[in-house]
């Protein structure tokens, strides 16, 4: 099997029992401007405050309102953006006797100019008892050694996404995996497992797409997708492999599922030889570091259009074992979308919910999954929620942010 969470300073895979439930965003900002005296949250200039509160499947938007493009950012209500916005995006100081911003700055490694930007401040001009905000991710560069406020206001960024780690102050090993791991996500970025600006500038996309780690990755039914990401740690219990033709000899855990989803494939595909349907499993089971390996290969070749059709490291359903890549002689077992119009995608697409699976990546619904149509990718979720979402046409995501089906 391939080994799953290997890197620099690895201390032991992470119990699931440890995962903190992390907080999900509950709104969507779309971009806008305050006007004078407008507080976040009240009705904005420009654009408009949309609340997408269904369950606990939640759908994100891309844009944010970045501060520095707000006509008044002194005085937004941060309490209410960190309550809204799920994550603590700033951390409040109250100014003591002797404070500067240069030594503010300097002790939570930040510049006076982001302070200055994030409180609206025109002058270097702070008061004892006067409240500052003060983004939680740091400037500098911070490796295994590094202490002090900057490194656990990192450590608690990084908690508020659903990593768990001890927020001491202190960057050890565990800093350093989390680090590295996020890392592998972006082929642009060196994996040392050290902080600098170029790891601090990717951290801030996280945290404002809203990206959190799932909180049950063993629930049949979890949500894996750009922003709804598996452990780097996460092993699937119970990997086995089905009985049904690969595309490949041996046993290698690219062929592995999750025991029930492995059954299901069995009878699937016997259903499918009865009725002439020749299948072939192509690919299921990745573990965190071979995704990564895929989706840098795919990065090399096109880094504009890889992630339409491949997932980073954490955001692959591979990495369940309750996903799979079938296809077909017709196709030469090529993973393509004309695998959709051949008589055996179509048996598929009509026969796979019957079983337990549905298509993941629909055609069309690009804008909601992320990903261009896959009709070779099936997911297992149980023959109800696949049933019910085949019948509805819903995505997972549609389906688990409340649709109108229920099961």
């Amino acid at each position: 099997m391939e080994s799953v969470g290997a890197g620099p300073l690895r201390q032991g895979r992470l119990p699931p029992s440890a995962l903190p439930r992390p907080v999900v965003p509950p709104v969507v900002l779309g971009h806008a401007a305050l006007g004078p005296g407008q507080a976040l949250g009240s009705r904005p200039a420009q654009g408009q405050i949309q609340a997408l509160v269904n369950g606990w499947g939640r759908t994100f938007s891309p844009f944010f309102v970045p501060l520095r493009s707000l006509s008044h950012p002194a005085r937004i209500d941060y309490d209410k953006w960190n309550h809204l916005m799920g994550v603590e995006l700033f951390m409040v100081y109250v100014v003591r006797p002797g404070d500067t911003l240069y030594f503010i700055a300097r002790r939570y490694g930040l510049t006076v100019e982001e302070i200055m930007r994030a409180n609206g401040l025109e002058s270097d001009l702070i008061l004892v008892g006067q409240t500052l905000y003060l983004p939680i991710l740091p400037t500098g560069i911070y490796g295994v050694g590094s202490r002090g406020d900057a490194v656990r206001m990192l450590q608690q960024a990084l908690r508020s996404m659903g990593f768990t780690l001890q927020t001491d102050g202190i960057y050890g090993p565990e800093t350093a995996n989390t680090i590295y791991y996020i890392q592998l996500k972006y082929p642009e970025l060196a994996a040392d497992g050290i902080y600098g600006p170029q790891t601090r500038g990717f951290l801030q996309q996280m945290l404002h797409s809203g990206y959190h780690l799932v909180p049950d990755p063993y629930s049949t039914l979890a949500l894996v997708n750009k922003t709804n990401a598996l452990d780097p740690y996460y092993l699937p219990p119970d990997l086995t492999i089905p009985e049904v033709p690969f595309t490949t000899e041996g046993s290698a855990p690219r062929k592995q599922m999750r025991a029930e989803a492995a059954r299901a494939l069995e009878q699937l595909f016997a259903r499918a030889a009865a009725e002439g349907i020749e299948l072939a499993g192509v690919s299921a089971y990745r573990s965190y570091p071979r995704q990564a390996t895929i989706f840098r290969e795919n990065w090399e070749q096109d880094p504009d259009e890889a992630n339409r059709s491949s997932a980073r490291p954490g955001e692959s359903e591979h990495q369940t074992g309750l996903a799979i890549d079938v296809s077909s002689p017709s196709v030469n077992y090529v993973l393509t979308q004309a695998f959709g119009e051949t008589e055996e995608g179509r048996w598929l697409a009509q026969n796979a919910a019957d079983f337990g699976f549905i298509i993941r990546y629909p055609q069309g619904k690009e804008a909601i999954t992320g990903y261009l149509y896959e009709p070779w990718h099936i997911r297992y979720v149980g023959r109800p929620a696949a049933q019910a979402i085949a019948q509805s046409g819903l995505t997972l995501e549609e389906f688990l942010a409340g649709g109108s089906v229920t099961l």
